[in-house]
């Protein structure tokens, strides 16, 4: 958000990276001395264990997560602290076994002392997988779409409507050939222009999403 500042950025990304070494680390131990000969249906079919973890062109991914933001405003006077919670959406489909289109409904509420905000965007986003070792794959995306906007401040309310973009990357762990963890760093960006003025407000929003992704 706008009102994190650079010291949190920086410990913002340290967690998210110290978390991602951490998954990596579990899942290739995990995976090491996971028994393939439980395996043998799937190895019989698709030729390696890895095949049976990929989806393949034409799938679907139905994916949900959560992101908890906690960030402090501190003026000259004043201090306070903002909860920001978000819950997205995604059904994606696989174009080829790296492509995929994820359209995604995102909503936020914003929780501070004397006012609050919602926020619903609707994202088009384009994904490229590529698969580091099984049972895990890397991902990065990236798209566009509309904000809504949503506040009530000191009891007054303003709303706005503004075009939003957005990118990140992130892990999927899977646990079985249907099912994955997900791990991701989001950066959504938009601008409001103010009413009865040319000046314009960015909103650049940071976040961490961890939920699950079903395939089918």
């Amino acid at each position: 958000m706008k009102f994190i500042s650079r010291r949190e950025k920086i410990r913002f990304f340290f967690i998210f990276y110290i978390l991602l070494f951490l998954v990596l680390l579990v899942s290739k131990r995990s995976w090491a001395k996971t028994d393939l000969s439980k395996n043998k249906e799937c190895l019989s079919q698709a030729g390696s264990s890895t095949s049976c973890l990929k989806p393949t062109n034409g799938s679907w991914e139905f994916s949900s997560a959560a992101s908890v933001v906690i960030s402090k405003i501190s003026l000259e006077n004043n201090s306070s602290t903002v909860t920001t919670l978000s819950i997205p959406f995604r059904l994606g489909c696989f174009l080829s076994k790296k492509i995929e289109i994820e359209p995604e409904v995102l909503y936020s509420h914003l929780f501070q002392e004397n006012a609050s905000s919602t926020e619903a965007s609707f994202m088009m986003n384009f994904v490229y997988n590529l698969r580091l070792f099984s049972p895990l794959t890397f991902f990065i995306l990236g798209g566009g779409g509309l904000i809504i906007s949503s506040a009530d401040i000191e009891n007054i309310k303003e709303s706005h409507k503004d075009l939003a973009f957005n990118g990140g990357s992130g892990l999927r762990l899977f646990v079985s050939k249907t099912a994955a963890l997900r791990i991701e760093y989001r950066i959504i960006y938009h601008a409001h222009k103010l009413e009865n003025s040319d000046e314009k407000v960015n909103y650049i929003d940071q976040k961490i999403f961890f939920g699950i992704s079903l395939f089918f």
